[in-house]
């Protein structure tokens, strides 16, 4: 007697929910409005500038310790460095929550962060 292997209809139905749970949870990020982008520019480990990218309106750039920044609408990137490498402008453009690029040689990183108006939540 040989045995079936396929998927009852009780196994599509628990798959076909799973699948857009994960869906969704890709896809509410993209359309949730994350606030401002704010660039934090810091020099030897002191704060330097901070740049909120949402409200760029002209690409402008800016020097600071033989490196040049590039900063443009919600976006900020190392345009040029004198050091060796030049790993801080092959990192491209950063724009998104969170990433981070660094100019080791010249002690100066860039990193990105979305400062919202309101709480979502308060964690203890």
């Amino acid at each position: 007697m040989k045995k079936k292997l396929g998927l009852k209809k009780g196994d599509v139905l628990i798959f076909s929910v799973l699948s857009a749970i994960c869906i969704l949870l890709f896809l509410v990020p993209l359309f949730t409005d994350g606030g401002d982008t704010v660039a934090t520019v810091w020099l030897e480990g002191k704060k330097e500038k901070e740049i909120n990218l949402s409200t760029v309106t002209e690409d402008y750039e800016i020097k600071i310790n033989h490196c040049v920044l590039s900063v443009g609408k919600g976006k900020i990137g190392f345009l040029s460095s004198d050091c060796p490498d030049k790993l801080c402008v092959k990192s491209g453009f950063l724009s998104k929550n969170g990433d981070t690029a660094a100019c080791l040689p010249n002690k100066v990183v860039v990193k990105l962060e979305n400062r919202k108006e309101k709480l979502d939540a308060v964690a203890y």
